[in-house]
């Protein structure tokens, strides 16, 4: 198999909800709820103006605590990119999204299918973007690989994006261009 040029191991943020899953369902579903309930009492007791004027102010504040409710702790997760003569690997040995949705993440792309590579100093993100081949495998409990790939696809124009952890400090714009023959983009937001 081909040796890689260069592997830089780093790691990258995760954000974790930090709320039990009944309170999730109840905040991601409550606007449901509430606009069941009011159609429900709207049958059965009469339409109001004072009862929809109620419902609008319930149902805009549900909807804010849907979307941007719940606790987030920040935490780190491994990450390394490959450098190859031709190709670049973007591997994610343990991706955790939740306990129902872990999976490892391979990304492999060519030099020549690479439309752009962006990074954002203050957000420490860097995102590739081109024709790449991605390889997703679940992970059991124990952090093991379930085989075969649940996802083994070739696309087009797609992205892929890591936000390195708050504590790494390393400088990957550098280490992407002296690794390959791709420019990377700095943007300022």
């Amino acid at each position: 198999m081909n040796q890689p040029n260069y592997i830089l191991k780093t790691e990258q943020r995760r954000l974790i909800l930090d709320e039990l899953k009944v309170v999730t369902f109840f905040r991601t579903t409550s606007p449901l709820w509430w606009t069941l309930y009011m159609a429900w009492r709207w049958y059965r007791y009469g339409f109001s103006f004072s009862s929809l004027l109620v419902f609008v102010v319930v149902l805009i504040g549900t909807a804010i605590w849907s979307l941007y409710g719940g606790k987030t702790i920040t935490s780190s997760e491994p990450v390394e990119f490959r450098f190859y003569d031709d190709y670049m690997v973007f591997h994610v040995p343990e991706k955790h999204y939740n306990g129902a949705n872990n999976r490892q993440e391979t990304y492999t792309v060519k030099y020549e299918n690479i439309s752009n590579i962006t990074y954002t100093p203050s957000s420490k993100n860097i995102s590739i973007y081109g024709d790449m081949h991605y390889v997703w495998y679940k992970l059991d409990e124990n952090n093991q690989l379930i085989k075969p790939a649940f996802r083994d696809e070739f696309l087009e124009e797609i992205g892929c994006f890591s936000w390195l952890a708050e504590h790494v400090d390393i400088d990957i714009v550098s280490i992407v261009e002296d690794n390959s023959p791709i420019k990377v983009e700095i943007r300022e937001n």
